[in-house]
């Protein structure tokens, strides 16, 4: 373990000391609506603790999916996804578990009446897993390189893939395909902020954006086929690509020539959304280029089609793009350059007339209100399930 992985570590548990990953008890909402059941959510504590709206994706979906139970009559405790030491002290309604973490744990300990809902975010874990193999070994294959797995499921969801009367994956209908699950399961898109928070697609230049693509995302470089996008721009040398994403040591050091070398390539790190210099670099660019092997509708992409960037995106990212935007496939540098050329050989009337429609698209679809809508559709539906296999009546 080098330095900055134990300092990373070190950190992270100082940050679970400090008290933002406790339990959050007797959560609602006064919406009018009498609170006259339990939930228990196991999901991230921290982002209830820390009041965080910057990125829906991040910290704003746990507001919603607790504003979206108290409109459905429940008080909510909170407990992070990985507790595994919590025990029930009282009599739950409605238990929501995010991974293999703790879903067995808290799932024991409840009556069989509560309802039990698995809510993932990716594709099924062995699928996932194989997946990133498969890209670590094409990398390998390619450039001669072993690189680290980053993204890696190492908890098994089987148990709650079993055990629990519904399933909600946050994904597209080909990832939640990746389930070995037939009955009651559904699939939920992700969600971002719109309206208040989107550019004025009027006031850009979009014909100064032509050449300009951004690659956006959290952890996993080769997960996400950087490597593959690096190589695609730096044959292309009149289209510029912007990096705003952090880098693992491994994949650093093995594409630095890409990476910092290359004068069209430009590495920007993290990046701050909703600021100054975000809505710079919506300017410069009108597309997004996502490649990951497996996903589950990635809200970074989600949070630049608001912005009106036009998704390329691999089938794996699991994230509808159509009719607005565009699937790479295969994901190979020959085909992101050939959909690179082809997308901005258009004029600037094009490219506005497609961002307008990607940020109307954006704005319905993965609207937080759709998304409030959807899961409480679906927890209703697994619960009028349930209670009919167990003969209750409404």
């Amino acid at each position: 373990m080098n330095l900055k992985s134990f300092v990373k570590i070190y950190l992270r548990k100082l940050f679970r000391l400090g008290g933002s990953r406790k339990p959050f008890y007797d959560f609602f909402y006064y919406d009018g609506v009498p609170h006259t059941k339990r939930a228990l959510l196991a999901y991230r504590a921290f982002g209830v603790w820390t009041q965080s709206r910057v990125a829906w994706s991040a910290i704003g979906d746990v507001h919603d999916i607790l504003r979206t139970l108290s409109r459905m009559g429940y008080r909510t405790d909170v407990i992070d996804y990985d507790d595994t030491t919590f025990v029930p002290s009282q009599q739950y309604d409605l238990f929501i578990g995010h991974n293999g973490n703790n879903f067995e744990h808290i799932e024991k300990q409840i009556p069989p009446e509560t309802l039990t809902v698995f809510y993932p975010m990716y594709a099924y874990w062995k699928f996932q897993n194989a997946e990133e193999e498969k890209r670590l070994a094409e990398i390998k294959e390619r450039h001669g390189i072993t690189l680290a797995a980053e993204r890696t499921i190492r908890v098994s969801d089987d148990y709650a893939l079993a055990h629990a009367d519904g399933v909600i994956v946050m994904s597209n209908e080909r990832g939640m395909k990746t389930y070995p699950r037939e009955e009651n399961i559904f699939r939920i898109n992700n969600a971002g902020y719109g309206d208040e928070k989107c550019m004025d697609l009027s006031t850009k230049d979009f014909a100064a954006a032509r050449d300009g693509f951004l690659f956006i995302a959290g952890s996993g470089n080769a997960h996400k086929r950087l490597d593959v996008i690096l190589e695609a721009f730096a044959g292309m040398p009149d289209k510029e690509l912007y990096l705003c994403t952090k880098l693992e040591d491994d994949f650093k050091a093995a594409f630095e020539k890409y990476l910092f070398h290359t004068p069209n390539i430009h590495y920007i790190g993290h990046i701050r959304l909703y600021t100054p210099e975000f809505y710079d670099l919506m300017r410069k660019c009108n597309y997004v280029v996502y490649g990951s092997c497996s996903e589950g509708s990635p809200g970074a992409v989600i949070d630049v089609m608001f912005q009106g960037l036009i998704p390329l995106v691999s089938v794996g990212s699991h994230i509808d793009v159509a009719p607005h935007g565009f699937e790479i496939e295969p994901f190979t540098v020959e085909e992101v350059q050939r959909t690179v050329r082809e997308v901005s050989s258009h004029d600037a009337a094009w490219a506005q007339e497609r961002s307008i429609a990607v940020q109307n698209y954006a704005k319905d679809i993965f609207s937080i209100e759709r998304y409030r809508e959807t899961l409480k559709k679906y927890i209703e539906t697994i619960e009028k399930e349930k209670r009919a296999t167990r003969g209750i009546s409404n």
